[in-house]
């Protein structure tokens, strides 16, 4: 079983990869699949479920696949044949254009990542399946050609392709005559050169389906437009209706500019006995294949189901970011790094730092003697350079050499540390600036003890981009959150102390000017993925909050169950976590390690004492509570 967040970042790395030139991404919001030619929606998935490998392999090919026609597909030819093919009331021609573009595409997807094949042929068997129910409930439409033609060319291409997915029980299914033909239309596949040809191929293809069924062949000048890429405009069915196309010359409702309507209907209707009367939709319904239920109309509010409306407008700032790298549907800009940059972060900092002057030095020296003790296990004997060895002292009169002992060095302190602070609204005021004077004491007291370090801030201030609010809507699911997280980067892993000093410093300002509510579970995940990511051998996360989660969404305890979740998450993927709870003991309810402070001096020396109890091992502690004296003059 693989955690559903686990198989979003693979997707969304996998178009990464396919997408290098392209600007493919992936996205999870909404209800819906579609593509728009650069960005592939998914619907939003709960986070706490867990997804078979089959499932997981489904939607790897979905997404292999769809990055396919954005890297292959021409869009604007595409588009273009697909509305004129609709404005004539031709439901065989997007059908077969469906089909024969998939396999073209998926031809060169095998050639350039021969690894994909595995995934796509599961996505394969999962529609082809869809078909065997079908037909073992009507086995008619096997003797349709109007019907299963167009799928039926999936078959034979994805055959020739290699693919195990049930590809010849579906062709078995054929009465010879359609099988034969279906093999030679899958034999002009070999000659397409482009998305052009494969128009023009499944013209040909829908006017010998017309004629054998004494129908009128597709108007030269519509063919042509389709070719071309024109668009004629003309809003008139075969038969001179008008059809459902605007006014404006937009595509209908049922045939948006997406490459596929993924709802997997394509507008088909249904006849009495269950069956399509319009050809079989060789598309694949991605929402049953990953478990989305279909919304009803009614909200269901299940505690133990966390789903995420919208993750493509969870920002991360940091102060380097420039001016409008985030708009939100208000056209505003939300690039709050830029308060995480502002003039006077720099003094704020060193305002702290005076404050605790000298004992900030001693404590700094206290972790590094103990590092350094840790790393040296004792003495070596038997050298013949070194320090002479007290026990070998008659050796050394006899004229023995190897009477020296020598330092027995162990590995490299091998630790990245992640400090997670949560930027809610009810940490402003003096909770804050405890959480930025222990912040700040943590990169001067071990940035040069080789221990790597970052430090998070997180809250939910900012709202959906354009694109998110315009396919969300007004969504009423039972959605674990429906709103978009803030993740501020203090000090990543690889910046320099130097450039971290200001954006600590301002800590306090981004709290104030941009902190709202706070999604635990899904910030401590943001960290936990980024911690992963690090080559250390070991792994430390400390987690300082004043509450429980709290953010927009259906259920305040699915929230609690989430975040227990994370915390089970990093726990088993060798993290060393801990909670520090600031005047509030919501933390035992999450975290198995924890500590709640009330001061300055308290939240300090335990964080010390947390830190060094990990890297140095129980029989350490650091007593520090003197060397912060004076810390609860507040930095204002």
């Amino acid at each position: 079983m693989v955690k559903t967040h686990v198989f979003e970042q693979s997707c969304i790395a996998a178009a990464k990869t396919f997408g290098r030139k392209h600007n493919i991404s992936v996205v999870f919001r909404g209800t819906d699949a579609k593509t728009d030619g650069t960005t592939i929606q998914l619907p939003a998935l709960d986070q706490t479920k867990e997804l078979t490998e089959r499932q997981v392999s489904i939607g790897r090919g979905y997404v292999d696949h769809e990055a396919g026609h954005i890297k292959h597909t021409d869009r604007k030819v595409w588009v273009n044949a697909i509305k004129q093919a609709v404005d004539c009331g031709d439901t065989q021609l997007p059908a077969l254009m469906n089909a024969l573009e998939d396999v073209r595409i998926e031809r060169l997807i095998n050639d350039e990542y021969a690894g994909s094949k595995y995934n796509l042929q599961t996505t394969a068997q999962a529609v082809n399946g869809g078909y065997l129910k079908m037909y073992d409930n009507d086995k008619t439409i096997a003797d349709d050609i109007t019907k299963v033609g167009a799928v039926a060319v999936t078959w034979e291409g994805r055959q020739r392709l290699g693919y195990n997915s049930d590809n010849d029980k579906c062709l078995d299914t054929l009465p010879k005559q359609i099988r034969d033909k279906v093999e030679n239309w899958v034999d002009m596949v070999d000659g397409m050169r482009d998305t052009k040809d494969m128009v023009t191929c499944a013209i040909s293809i829908a006017n010998m389906i017309r004629k054998e069924k004494g129908e009128e062949e597709l108007p030269k000048k519509i063919a042509d437009a389709m070719i071309s890429g024109t668009d004629l405009g003309m809003g008139k069915t075969l038969e001179g209706s008008e059809s459902d196309t605007k006014p404006d010359g937009n595509e209908p409702s049922k045939h948006n500019s997406d490459f596929k309507n993924h709802e997997g209907k394509h507008g088909s209707s249904i006849n009495k006995s269950g069956m399509p009367d319009d050809p079989i939709d060789p598309s694949l319904d991605i929402q049953k294949a990953l478990g989305v239920k279909e919304w009803t109309g009614s909200v269901d509010y299940d505690i133990n189901k966390f789903t995420v409306q919208a993750k493509s407008s969870d920002k991360i700032h940091h102060a380097t970011d420039k001016k409008g790298k985030y708009k939100n549907y208000y056209d505003e800009d939300e690039t709050y790094g830029l308060t995480m940059a502002l003039d006077g972060g720099d003094e704020k900092y060193k305002k702290v730092f005076n404050m605790l002057g000298n004992q900030m030095g001693v404590m700094r020296r206290k972790l590094e003697r103990a590092l350094m003790s840790q790393q040296m296990r004792g003495w070596e004997s038997g050298h013949e350079v070194g320090r002479l060895d007290s026990k070998r002292l008659v050796g050394a009169y006899q004229g023995i050499p190897n009477v020296y002992k020598i330092r027995e060095d162990v590995k490299e302190l091998d630790t990245a540390v992640s400090v997670v602070v949560d930027h809610s609204g009810s940490m402003s005021g003096d909770k804050m600036r405890l959480a930025m004077q222990s912040c700040i004491a943590l990169c001067e007291s071990i940035h040069k003890c080789g221990c790597s370090l970052e430090i998070l801030g997180f809250a939910t201030g900012s709202h959906y981009n354009e694109q998110d609010h315009d396919a969300v809507g007004y969504s009423r699911r039972d959605y674990g959150r429906t709103q978009p997280i803030d993740t501020y980067v203090y000090k990543s892993f690889d910046d320099r102390m130097n450039d971290a000093r200001r954006p600590l410093g301002n800590m306090l300002r981004v709290a104030s000017n941009h902190g709202s509510c706070n999604a635990d579970g899904c910030s401590v995940l943001v960290a936990t993925e980024r911690l992963l990511e690090r080559p250390e051998r070991r792994k430390v996360m400390i987690v300082l909050s004043d509450g429980y989660p709290q953010h927009h969404g259906h259920s305040t305890e699915s929230s609690n169950i989430w975040l227990r979740d994370v915390i089970d998450y990093a726990i088993k993927k060798g993290i060393d976590i801990m909670g520090i709870g600031i005047n509030s003991n919501a933390v035992k309810r999450f975290y198995p390690d924890y500590v709640v402070v009330q001061d300055i001096n308290e939240l300090s020396k335990t964080v010390m004492d947390k830190l060094a109890k990990r890297l140095l091992g129980e029989r350490f502690v650091i007593d520090n509570a003197d060397l912060i004296k004076g810390n609860a003059r507040a930095v204002r």
